[in-house]
């Protein structure tokens, strides 16, 4: 049982961009898919971002200025629902992109194939911003924008 356990650790189960299917790679490997993305100064660069309590502080600031403007269930979402979560970067690894696997599946036409690591794999980078103060802030742009067009109609 215990062989098992620190088996199953050792390795991810990953949803896989553009369809339905599941993989399974080792940790290492993953990790190895996510550094690339974050090595990778051609395509994306360091950024200053705001802490999340300056932006719960900016929230709480213009919330009062535009008190009447956004709702009594806005505000209640945003200031005191649940806490902030720190927004999460993972990846979704491109199956369909790979020219390994694509010769791989096509040539055992098989639901399940098992294969080496493709060396030629990418994946696609995701920032989930659920519950972020990123998230909260466009709950009250979009309540105020709201009572803006009502207005303009």
């Amino acid at each position: 049982l215990n062989y098992l356990k620190n088996t199953i650790r050792n390795y991810r189960l990953s949803k896989v961009d553009k369809s339905q299917t599941l993989t399974l790679m080792t940790r290492q490997q993953y990790a190895n898919l996510v550094q690339a993305h974050l090595n990778d100064t051609k395509t994306y660069e360091p950024i200053k971002c705001l802490s999340t309590n300056q932006i719960f502080n900016f929230l709480c600031k213009h919330i009062q200025e535009f008190d009447k403007e956004i709702s009594e269930e806005i505000k209640y979402f945003v200031l005191y629902k649940s806490p902030f979560k720190i927004p999460s970067f993972y990846i979704l690894p491109k199956l369909h992109k790979s020219e390994i696997l694509t010769n791989q599946i096509s040539t055992y036409n098989q639901f399940y194939v098992k294969c080496s690591y493709p060396t030629d794999l990418t994946s696609r980078p995701i920032i989930s911003q659920k519950n972020t103060t990123y998230s909260r802030l466009c709950f009250v742009i979009d309540d105020y924008l709201k009572s803006i067009v009502i207005l303009i109609t």
